[in-house]
């Protein structure tokens, strides 16, 4: 009996070292892993990986291969097929609530390093990786946009407001623009007049206000943008009539800055939204972004966890967050990094820092989903199309259906 089972079991570990060796010199397979991240982040991802690498010598045979996928594709590919796509991948927080919902995330509660992650980061770039109090992403930056103008065409002062900045319209030149035809971009004008979306916090999908009486004045405000110059165009468009000079102003991100300062130099301006008056309003209004946070997460059917977790966990700790500012010009979220010099003593920091604190948060649940397409739509109308500027009924009717569309019903 013993010589049986003794030859039972070298069959079973042969035949094991058959099926995951390939009895190569008894030596392990080698793993591949995907990592996904945005067409301009592949150098720096390159370099963080063999750093990575580097320092985590478990890992040096690891095959790691980096393929370009936008932060805000993500969700939308890794949901067709969650057998394929990165193991590793950035995306937008706003996708969270859907990639979980749909059990593609990993929950990396209980991994290896998480109490060091929560620690690291601040506490708003903890809140915006976790959902149901488990965390299913590291934080790498927070980002949102503002304005950047030509000093030659505006001062400090006349970019406060957006009436100063109309005031001072050149012919042939554009006062403004911006992509109002992206979703990003679109609560500017209703947040300004009060209006909620998604409730206070953004975390209520039953509950959105520009519908309201004050979601018709900036609605009715939106219409007067075309006529006074200011306009939407695509993002490539938008920084080249902006270097060019045929555009006095543009509303934009830190991801730009570099292109620009390259392309006014010293000219170059940078500011917080400006102020709006709405009619019938005797005070202005402080027009507010969205802001978000990028991450990263690890599908939730990787067949590798273990380096899985140890890359996405490295490509967004200090350094890497460091090095994705000076690279990138991302934000960071890390608590040390607030407080360091050269972070600080880049003028894109304090702008984007400020706008951060006026802004809004991107929703983050499912149901949100439903806003970018339908939002686009709907302020790419109402810049549009000025002729229905005093059709109120028409106007209300549009600003209905929005909001019937993008929200759940309430019981």
């Amino acid at each position: 009996m013993k010589k049986v089972l003794t030859m039972l079991l070298c069959l079973v570990m042969g035949l094991g070292c058959f099926a995951f060796t390939g009895c190569n010199g008894g030596g392990t397979k080698q793993q591949t892993i995907k990592l996904w991240g945005s067409a301009e982040d592949q150098q720096m991802l390159a370099q963080m990986v063999e750093s990575f690498k580097k320092d985590n010598t478990q890992y040096a045979d690891v095959d790691i291969q980096i393929a370009v996928m936008g932060e805000n594709d993500a969700k939308t590919e890794i949901l067709k097929d969650l057998t394929k796509g990165a193991d590793v991948f950035a995306f937008s927080n706003d996708q969270i609530g859907e990639l979980v919902d749909n059990s593609a995330l990993y929950d990396l509660s209980n991994a290896a390093g998480t109490a060091d992650v929560k620690s690291r980061n601040a506490e708003s770039a903890i809140q915006a990786a976790t959902v149901g109090g488990k965390l299913y992403a590291y934080p790498s930056s927070a980002e949102s946009y503002y304005l950047f103008y030509n000093k030659d065409v505006y001062t400090a002062d006349d970019v406060k407001t957006l009436e100063g900045m109309i005031a001072k319209k050149a012919d042939g030149k554009k006062t403004l623009v911006a992509q109002f035809n992206e979703g990003y971009y679109t609560p500017m004008f209703f947040a300004a007049a009060g209006c909620t979306l998604y409730g206070t916090g953004g975390s209520d999908p039953a509950d959105c206000t520009w519908n309201n009486e004050n979601g018709l004045k900036a609605a009715k405000y939106m219409k007067t943008l075309k006529a006074n110059g200011i306009e939407y165009m695509s993002e490539s468009d938008l920084k080249n009539t902006f270097i060019a000079k045929t555009t006095s102003a543009v509303i934009t991100g830190t991801w730009n800055y570099n292109t620009l300062k390259d392309g006014l130099g010293d000219k170059l301006g940078l500011a917080v939204l400006p102020t709006v008056t709405f009619s019938g309003d005797a005070t202005p209004s402080q027009l507010r972004p969205f802001s978000g946070m990028k991450l990263y997460g690890v599908r939730s059917t990787t067949e590798h966890a273990e380096v899985s977790i140890a890359l996405a966990d490295y490509l967004t700790n200090e350094a890497n967050q460091l090095k994705r500012f000076n690279d990138r010009g991302f934000l960071p979220v890390n608590k040390n990094l607030a407080t360091n010099e050269a972070v600080l003593a880049k003028e894109q920091c304090k702008v984007e820092v400020d706008s951060i604190a006026i802004s809004i948060s991107k929703p983050a649940h499912a149901q949100g989903g439903k806003f970018w397409d339908a939002a686009a739509a709907l302020v790419k109308d109402l810049v549009d199309n000025a002729d229905t500027v005093s059709d109120d009924a028409k106007i209300q009717a549009q600003l209905d259906k929005f909001v019937n569309d993008i929200t759940t019903k309430k019981a």
